[in-house]
């Protein structure tokens, strides 16, 4: 619902999961990083930049 109202202003990176358990799991990780970890792993995804 967060996104629909507040579109993001550009895609940072995506990765693809095997199900939605897998995913879930990574998204939690991915949110307990610090800024500095976030970025590093918008750079190595391989969606990294698209708008």
């Amino acid at each position: 619902m967060f996104t629909r109202i507040n579109r993001p202003l550009r895609l940072l990176g995506w990765r693809l999961y095997p199900n939605q358990s897998e995913a879930t799991k990574a998204e939690i990780g991915l949110k307990r990083l610090d800024r500095v970890g976030k970025l590093a792993w918008a750079r190595e995804s391989p969606g990294q930049g698209l708008v």
